[in-house]
């Protein structure tokens, strides 16, 4: 709009956060803007709610509450102009009476505010915005839902559609006011944006910061953040000085036609053409999601009787009968005061009783203790008959255990003894068993093995081993170790001779039907076969002794080559083969007398 060179305010030290929500808050709404931002009222959806709100806008704007088809006359609040660099930024926000026509001004110099209370609660808030089509455009504003501030903000919901009708600030009749055609033309222009239908003279639709449509299509152009916050300076993208009630951490927005060609969407004389970027604009953000955002910090008792703050929404503190600190406040800055209430306790075996203004943990130190914070012994019934006990079982990996419980959880999950309406401190339950190594040999290996925390029963008669109490594997591995040595073996698939180190003799036989050394490696071994001649009759083979044996043949010497053996002449008489001619070789040829040899 205006070219400001003597434009000076200070922001306001708050600071702007994202989103938030809980459905519990009543909001402040702050919002300023040099077409200053359609400052989105996120608030309950349950609860009436009240609003503060700063806002300034280059030039043009209104604001509305409403769903997502669009506003009444009755929630909008516009239209204003502004028609001077004064009007936009000059001075500390100024409270809205509403303008009058036809100049359609708010009274008085700089940013708007306004007080709103007990609105009935919106789903969406909407920011109807235009400019003069001079110098610059932008809106900026706040609004605070509770004790949290949300601003016009990047990465925060906000979503604007370019109508592609030019509106000028600088006419009066062109003021979208809350005559009902004014309000009927921002809904015809929702309804549009929401189908996605407008044409190439609009933004299509709803567009974010990327350019997207809520369909996940792309839309024509984007919203537009400066890249400069509301601290003001020289060198931005705007002139303008810190917006008073406005967040330093606020940022103007607007809208970018052409993100590609147009580096600063907020200067008139960066493209735009006679439309003003496809303005007047409407800007919206969804309530809901600012409020579910919303936290505080909450003390409150966990299960074991500790005190605790954690950061969560009011409606989840008072889920675990917590203290809410208040919206926004963080547990890192606030130390909750110690919660006191009814202590309902065992004071003798059948006999509960009550005392008012102890903490949790006084509370559970005593036997069979229930914490009521924030009551007093008046308002609740401490049972006479307990249905908690002692309950004695063992643990399998912690050994004898006592947990105070009810009966069928005691038998029945814990497999214990129960003692009715006694506390663990009343219990001596039987202390574990010893436990230490127990090395004992595997059937299925055939090897010595080792096993930690067994109990001497269970090693001597379960696995009929030797029991080391105290001590563990490693402790013993050196008893509890079989013989180790070196395996000379065969391969089965290509006949080759192999080595196998740090293995047991029955390994070696058992799995590789091999030849073992005990004591020794691989490196000192000679796991090649010794061979010599061997006759079989009238051949001669070189071979092992024991192969040579097998095949019923004549070991003639270790070392020994065939071509040196001098295998005897085969005895043809000796039909038998048992080196001598006598009656049973006779016997044989009559057996087979008249038989026909192949």
């Amino acid at each position: 709009m205006f070219p400001s060179s003597n434009i000076v305010s200070s922001s306001s030290s708050v600071t702007v956060t994202g989103q938030n929500s809980d459905p519990m808050v009543h909001p402040r709404f702050s919002v300023g803007i040099c077409t200053a931002m359609a400052a989105s009222l996120l608030v309950s959806s349950v609860h009436a709610v009240d609003v503060d709100g700063v806002i300034t806008v280059d030039n043009a704007y209104g604001f509305a509450f409403g769903d997502v088809y669009g506003i009444t006359t009755t929630s909008y609040y516009g239209g204003l102009r502004n028609t001077s660099a004064g009007e936009i930024a000059n001075g500390a926000p100024v409270l809205f009476s509403g303008p009058t026509g036809p100049g359609f001004t708010n009274p008085g110099v700089g940013p708007e505010l306004y007080d709103l209370p007990s609105l009935a609660p919106p789903d969406y808030m909407y920011l109807i915005a235009w400019s003069d089509d001079n110098h610059y455009q932008g809106a900026i504003g706040s609004f605070t839902i509770g004790s949290t501030s949300v601003g016009t903000l990047p990465n925060t919901g906000w979503e604007v559609f370019a109508t592609g009708i030019d509106l000028d600030s600088t006419v009066a009749s062109d003021t979208l006011t809350t005559d009902p055609a004014d309000v009927q033309l921002i809904n015809d222009q929702i309804a549009i944006a929401n189908a996605n239908a407008g044409n190439g003279g609009t933004s299509i639709g709803w567009v974010d910061e990327n350019g997207m449509l809520p369909n996940g299509s792309l839309g024509l152009g984007e919203l537009a953040f400066s890249t400069d916050d509301n601290t003001g300076g020289s060198g931005g993208q705007l002139p303008f000085d810190a917006i008073q009630g406005i967040p330093s951490n606020a940022r103007w927005m607007w809208y970018n036609e052409d993100p590609v060609n147009i580096s600063n969407p907020f200067g008139a004389s960066s493209g735009g053409g006679s439309d003003g970027h496809k303005e007047f604009l409407i800007f919206r953000i969804q309530v809901e999601d600012v409020l579910q955002q919303i936290t505080g910090c909450c003390c409150w008792v966990d299960d074991a009787g500790n005190q605790v703050q954690s950061q969560m929404s009011e409606a989840d503190c008072h889920s675990l009968s917590g203290v809410y600190a208040g919206d926004g406040v963080n547990c890192e800055d606030f130390n909750c005061q110690q919660i006191t209430g009814a202590c309902c306790f065992l004071k003798d075996f059948g006999v509960m009783w009550c005392h008012n203004n102890y903490n949790a943990s006084d509370c559970a130190s005593l036997p069979l203790s229930t914490f009521y914070p924030g009551q007093s012994c008046s308002d609740i019934s401490c049972d006479m008959e307990p249905t908690l006990g002692a309950c004695c079982y063992e643990d399998p990996d912690m050994g004898w255990t006592c947990v105070e419980t009810d009966e069928i959880k005691c038998l029945e999950s814990f497999g214990g003894t129960w003692y009715v309406g006694q506390p663990c401190s009343w219990i001596d339950c039987p202390p574990a068993p010893p436990t230490g190594a127990c090395c004992y040999e595997d059937p299925q290996l055939g090897t010595l093995t080792c096993s930690d925390n067994v109990e001497e029963f269970k090693c001597l008669q379960v696995f009929g081993g030797t029991w080391y109490p105290g001590l563990t594997c490693v402790d013993i591995a050196d008893e509890c170790m079989d013989p180790r040595g070196a395996c000379c073996f065969q391969d089965p698939n290509d006949g080759s001779y192999d080595c196998i180190d740090n293995i047991t003799d029955f390994e070696c036989n058992e799995f590789y039907n091999g030849v073992w050394t005990g004591g020794a490696t691989c490196a000192e071994v000679d796991c090649c076969p010794k061979l010599g001649a061997c006759c079989v009759k009238d051949v001669c083979v070189q071979t092992t002794t024991d192969s040579c044996e097998a095949a019923g043949g004549t070991w003639m010497g270790m070392g020994l080559p065939c071509d040196q053996a001098d295998c005897p002449e085969p005895c043809v008489f000796d039909v038998t083969g048992d080196g001598v001619v006598n009656f049973s070789d006779l016997i044989a040829i009559i057996n087979n007398w008249g038989l026909v040899c192949p």
